[in-house]
């Protein structure tokens, strides 16, 4: 397990986020259940974004798509989110109990819930999420036999959420060829 550190600058204001993970690149061979345990540059990427635009997320509720080790909601919660909630939908509980972790150890625990989300299956984890006004996705368009069940999910949560706005972060890592039912177009 890895100690990072990640320092963000708010406003001439720093903080840092420590976090715990194992590190920020796959193993060969390495089970889908362990990819929240890494921390994504994508989740990186989309930090800065949060922390570049602190307005459009102030008092705001936030709900995340594939958490992982919490990065992208412990930032937006120390941008003054009103509420976040992280879900993941691993099989590891090591990935809540490291979320939940990082949440405490940088301060807010208060602020914000976790809860397990399995994409692609409309059940009562998926009907009973609290209404939010942003979603942020990082990082979950990674495996394309999943894709589908990503646009499900944020299908699903953005029509329940109708003046709700979406930002992610995606990393082109082949050349996917996306369909009708997988494209930014069917959400």
């Amino acid at each position: 397990m890895v100690k990072s550190l990640c320092k963000v600058n708010l406003n001439e204001i720093f903080f840092i986020c420590f976090l715990m993970a194992t590190s920020s690149k796959c193993t060969k061979g390495e089970k889908e259940e362990d990819y929240g345990l890494h921390v994504w540059p994508c989740a990186e990427m989309l930090s800065s974004y949060i922390v570049s635009n602190v307005e459009r997320f102030r008092g705001k509720t936030i709900l995340e798509l594939g958490a992982g080790s919490g990065l992208v909601s412990i930032v937006t919660a120390k941008c003054d989110a009103k509420f976040v909630i992280l879900t993941d939908h691993s099989k590891n509980d090591r990935v809540k109990k490291i979320a939940l972790q990082n949440c405490k150890i940088n301060g807010v625990s208060e602020h914000t819930q976790y809860r397990t989300l399995i994409w692609g299956v409309a059940d009562d984890n998926l009907f009973s999420l609290p209404s939010f006004d942003i979603l942020l996705i990082s990082d979950c368009f990674y495996d394309p036999t999943l894709f589908e069940d990503v646009v499900f999910t944020i299908s699903v949560l953005l029509e329940r959420n109708s003046d709700a706005c979406a930002y992610f972060s995606y990393q082109n890592r082949k050349k996917l060829k996306l369909d009708d039912r997988t494209s930014l177009k069917a959400i």
